[in-house]
Parts: C-alpha cells; structure tokens; sequence
C-alpha cells in the first residue's frame, strides 16, 4: 500500500508505484501503477529525441516495433513529481 503525502504521491511512492516489464524490451513495453493516478510519460532517445508520450490510469503497453535497438530514457510525471528510467530495447 502506498501512502500518499499532503501533496500528492511521493518520488518514492512513484519510484515503486510504477512498474516497467519486461526490461530489455523487443516488441512491446508494459507500465503498470499500483496508484490510480493519471500517469503522463515520455521516453526519449539516447540523443534526447522524443520518440513516444501519452498518459495512462493503471496500465499502458508501448508498441515498440518501430524502435531501433539501443538506449532509452522514460520520464513518468504524477502529481507534479518526476522520476526518470532506463529502458533497453533488443531485438
């Protein structure tokens, strides 16, 4: 269970609220929260390039057919509080 504070979810509680599976990724990359806050996301190449963004409640699967194999950063943002992740894609 994870508590929230007086403003919102923790970087903490967001770092274990939010899950990414399976990493390495080939095909689809899966993001689940444990919270049922609106989660908005962004993950960019490892030259800073946005290659993807959205939002999801409980669960998103990202389609990464159209990725090249390397290096990826995500950026998850809830309640005002980001948190950063390594994603790698191999195919």
């Amino acid at each position: 269970m994870l508590v929230k504070d007086a403003f919102g979810i923790s970087e903490t509680n967001l770092e274990h609220a939010i899950q990414l599976f399976p990493n390495p990724a080939s095909n689809v990359l899966t993001l689940q929260n444990a919270e049922n806050t609106l989660v908005s996301f962004k993950i960019v190449d490892i030259l800073g390039r946005e290659v993807d963004k959205g939002e999801f409640t409980h669960s998103k699967t990202i389609d990464l057919s159209n990725y090249a194999n390397g290096t990826y950063v995500i950026r998850l943002e809830s309640s005002g509080i980001s948190i950063y992740k390594k994603i790698v894609v191999e195919k």
